[in-house]
């Protein structure tokens, strides 16, 4: 086993100084190799450690400006930051530079979606729920992106797969509900998704005053 692979399986068990340890002298033995830092860099990230974290993914890049994963993960970071537009920016050039995974393609989609560019996000969505058609936080926002282009009946059949991978999903019984209601005639629909919410989270204040909307007219 190499350096490489022995730090792996120590982050795997949790051994978080010995897996530093490995992966600093495969650094010391091949300090052009990229793949020391890229592993370097996902421990700080494990440890919560992400500024220095993306020191060494942007090593990595410096060593190998192809390195999609190294791209993939300084948009992680930039994302738990909240800074979307630059994990946007990192994502777009891991997709460039040949990842084609569900996570990356979701990623950039629900970046877009943060800064409201939902026009944007819909087609990453997209390839993100044909790549792994079980992503239901991909599943939904692409029901939330279609809903907020009022393309309410696509809206409709993503948020019903939510509902089919989990059943409880407060937020895909509300805004179910809510695209029944604003984009088709079908009340009963609506009201049966917003009291399903209700029940689900008896607080739930905006699918308590839609519920009255409805039943009033």
């Amino acid at each position: 086993m190499d350096l490489h692979q022995e730090g792996i399986e120590l982050m795997k068990e949790g051994k978080w100084e010995e897996a530093a340890n490995c992966f600093n002298k495969a650094i010391e033995l091949e300090p052009s190799n990229p793949l020391g830092y890229a592993n370097f860099g996902n421990l700080l990230v494990a440890v919560n450690d992400l500024e220095r974290a993306k020191a060494f993914y942007q090593k990595t890049i410096e060593l190998d400006p192809t390195f999609a994963a190294a791209y993939y993960s300084l948009g992680n970071v930039a994302y738990e930051e909240s800074l979307y537009d630059e994990a946007a920016a990192h994502y777009q050039k891991a997709i460039q530079n040949g990842l084609e995974t569900n996570e990356v393609f979701a990623m950039l989609g629900i970046s877009f979606m943060n800064m409201e560019q939902t026009k944007l996000a819909i087609p990453y969505l997209q390839r993100a729920v044909e790549l792994e058609p079980s992503d239901v936080d991909a599943t939904f926002q692409l029901g939330i992106g279609y809903a907020k282009n009022e393309f309410f009946d696509l809206a409709i059949e993503q948020l019903e797969k939510v509902i089919e991978l989990s059943p409880n999903h407060v937020d895909g019984h509300y805004n179910l509900g809510a695209a029944y209601a604003m984009g088709t005639e079908n009340k009963e629909k609506a009201i049966e998704h917003l009291k399903k919410t209700i029940e689900l989270e008896p607080r739930h204040d905006f699918a308590q005053s839609l519920l009255m909307m409805i039943e009033s007219n």
